[in-house]
């Protein structure tokens, strides 16, 4: 067993179990796999074979505090770079779902499914550590589909119904941030003590708007689900009322600065890296929107650059023309990204005078930024 990123003096007391059966594939091994980044932060458990069932014993630290876990034959071959992965199909009359991840909820769980077949993709990126450092290389991913039997548990049957859940993206019938968020609630209030719900919202907070709507979906989870560790994070971020203005070095004078300067205006504070397609894409629409509300709202990156790339943010910074300020968080990433709750980037957070914040899409909340920026001028 070998485990990362989870904390060894958490009691090892009290063991759960997961049994595995899957027809029509004979497996001399299988394993629980949970990859936080690429191939390098893993935790991964071998299961005992009986006959054709596999049975995982998990420390209690694990099932209190994975978020998901996947399922695998053989590890990651660092010769060839060949992964292999399974993935889990679920039919019913109307419809045909598929589940990759799936997570504990019980303290004996069974997962049944039959084999169907196996689809190889060519040519996959991977992230994967050579000579220390983490280097991306091209290989093949083998994939080994099975179909789900039932009964399915709970959590798997929510999983396989709402694979996007808290990512706001637009549904079928779910258009508009306000349409999803009620849905979102309506489904945290029908399953209180879903695992797989209160990750997604703990591993979501950047997708929300404000602290309140949190509020609004968090307050429908059990008392025992709040308390997860999931919950606690949650807790944690709901506390902070008001942006925590700390010093950053400056982007170009390497000089110690406040994020924000002025906090008797707007400050738009974008973080941003120069290895993000996206953010570059994003750039045009910050630049508009600084020209149009110069002298109400002051914008400002903080860039999530690493050390050996900041000369590239810098030259971004220079090739782009950007006219307002740049900042770095190399020297502490983590500690950044944990403190300001940054998942993934562009990410925008607007703080309003009073230290009041919330987060901003560009790309549909552009026009709702000017109301605030121009109402409160």
């Amino acid at each position: 067993m070998m485990i990362g990123a989870f904390n060894p003096l958490l009691s090892y007391a009290q063991n759960k179990y997961l049994n595995v059966q899957l027809d029509g594939v004979k497996y001399d091994s299988l394993f629980i796999f949970y990859s936080k980044k690429g191939m390098s932060d893993r935790l991964k458990i071998a299961g005992e074979k009986k006959d054709n069932v596999f049975r995982f014993t998990i420390p209690d630290s694990v099932h209190s505090s994975l978020p998901y876990f996947m399922l695998t034959p053989r590890s990651f071959n660092n010769e060839n770079y060949t992964n292999c992965i399974t993935n889990f199909l679920y039919i019913n009359s109307t419809d045909t779902s598929v589940v990759a991840m799936f997570n504990f909820e019980n303290d004996e769980q069974i997962l049944h499914a039959k084999y169907l077949d196996s689809i190889v993709h060519e040519k996959e990126l991977f992230s994967i550590r050579i000579n220390s450092k983490d280097s991306f290389v091209y290989g093949r991913t083998e994939i080994e589909r099975f179909v789900l039997v039932d009964p399915i548990s709970p959590d798997t049957k929510i999983r396989l119904s709402e694979p996007s859940y808290c990512s706001f993206w637009k549904k079928k019938d779910l258009s508009t941030y306000n349409e999803l968020l009620e849905y979102y609630s309506s489904l945290s209030l029908k399953n209180p003590n879903s695992r797989y719900l209160i990750t997604n919202v703990s591993s979501g907070l950047n997708k929300f708007k404000t602290r309140a709507d949190v509020m609004r979906v968090f307050n429908n989870f059990s008392e025992s689900n709040k308390e997860s560790i999931w919950g606690q994070k949650i807790k944690k971020y709901l506390a902070i009322t008001h942006f925590e203005n700390i010093l950053l070095p400056n982007g170009m004078t390497r000089k110690m600065e406040p994020i924000i300067q002025d906090s008797s205006k707007f400050n738009l504070i974008a973080f941003s890296a120069s290895w993000c397609g996206p953010c570059h894409r994003q750039i045009p629409l910050l630049k508009e929107v600084y020209k149009d509300l110069k002298g109400k709202l002051d914008i400002t990156y903080i860039s999530l650059d690493e050390k050996e790339t900041i000369n590239n943010w810098k030259e971004l910074m220079k090739k782009e023309q950007i006219p307002w300020r740049s900042l770095l968080a190399a020297n502490d990433l983590k500690a950044i990204t944990d403190r300001y709750f940054v998942k993934d980037i562009p990410h925008l957070t607007l703080v309003h005078p009073n230290g009041e914040m919330e987060v901003m899409d560009l790309s549909v909340d552009k026009e709702r930024l000017y109301s605030i920026v121009r109402k409160n001028q």
